[in-house]
């Protein structure tokens, strides 16, 4: 990687975090649960001012594209959409499990994400050394009673509940760091990548009425 300066943030779970790497030195911030609208930006900039850099001088813009809060995701592609087009720096993403996988050391784990509703986001990964994860599954909506009864969708018999990684959720500060070993995407496909469908429905015009 030419340039390791990288703002890096995730906005899939209600605590958001960011990271700036500019060199050897990683500042990192949370964003208080519910004020991802109005503070993430601000957080953001107020990492930057701390790293004494600016947006010119960044290499790369990195961010989780979900599962998770249908609203944080929205929140945060919105704004890498957004810091992106205003500055032209190339983007990186990836998927929560993918970002929380990164800080796993062992050589085959389950990734188990809060998923709400009693629900978990649970995606079975392999890994070498200092490689990359190796996914071994999709990601996949289980019951949270499944990883204390020890039988998981997909994993029955393989993965008792002890070899299940809980994780709050991804840690800018890992995603900042490992920014170098990730492909470059584009905006088109910096998109949410959601499991289940949201709560909120557009309501559907009544067949009675006239257009």
């Amino acid at each position: 990687m030419n340039n390791p300066y990288v703002l890096a943030f995730d906005c899939s779970t209600p605590v958001a975090s960011v990271a700036v790497l500019a060199g050897d030195r990683l500042v990192r911030r949370d964003v208080p649960v519910g004020k991802q609208a109005a503070l993430l930006v601000p957080t953001i900039e107020d990492a930057m001012t701390e790293a004494g850099i600016g947006y010119a001088q960044l290499g790369m813009l990195v961010s989780t594209v979900g599962p998770g809060s249908f609203t944080g995701l929205r929140i945060g592609l919105a704004t890498l959409h957004g810091l992106a087009l205003a500055t032209g720096l190339p983007v990186k993403t990836l998927t929560a499990s993918c970002a929380v996988a990164w800080a796993v050391d062992a050589p085959e784990f389950l990734v188990a994400l809060h998923a709400g509703k009693g629900e978990m986001f649970m995606q079975h990964f392999r890994r070498e050394a200092t490689q990359p994860p190796q996914s071994l599954g999709e990601i996949t909506l289980a019951p949270h009673a499944d990883l204390h009864a020890q039988t998981l969708p997909c994993y029955s018999n393989l993965w008792p509940t002890e070899h299940a990684y809980y994780m709050a959720g991804p840690d800018a500060a890992v995603m900042a760091h490992i920014a170098g070993q990730l492909s470059e995407t584009t905006l088109a496909q910096a998109m949410p990548y959601y499991i289940r469908e949201a709560d909120a429905k557009i309501p559907q015009k009544p067949s009675w009425l006239v257009n």
